[in-house]
Parts: C-alpha cells; structure tokens; sequence
C-alpha cells in the first residue's frame, strides 16, 4: 500500500453493506414511484452486494466487482 492511502477494514464493509440494506428496506416500505424504486434500488442492491461480499471475503476489490456484477447481469 502506498503511502497516505487508507485500507477499510472487513468489519467497515460490512457495516456499510448492512446500511445500504437499511435503504433498501425503507425504499421497499415507502416509496411508491417509477424511477427510485424499481432502477434505484437495484443500483443499491448491486453497490450493497459488493460491499457485503468485500467484508466477508479476501479478494482483491477488481475480482469482487467483476463477480458482483456478472451476477448482477446474470
């Protein structure tokens, strides 16, 4: 790792992927619209996927991202 940049921790990945979860589930329960819900929240869910499989997995973050989003389109 090069010098001034920092490294979050597995337990911080979790913690974000687990308030993204947290959106998502307000999204589900409140918002009744055409655009935040049904294309917003699969933006979400693809961004809280990587950042659950980054906290709970040791690859690199290109490997995480490519798998997220071949299951994303799969």
């Amino acid at each position: 790792m090069t010098k001034g940049t920092t490294q979050l921790s597995n337990k911080t990945y979790l913690l974000i992927g687990l308030a993204l979860f947290l959106v998502e589930v307000l999204i589900a329960l409140f918002v009744r619209d055409r655009i935040i819900r049904p294309y917003g929240g699969d933006l979400l869910v693809v961004v809280m996927l990587y950042f659950l499989v980054r906290g709970m997995v040791n690859w690199s973050p290109l490997w995480v991202a490519l798998s997220v989003l071949g299951f994303a389109f799969g």
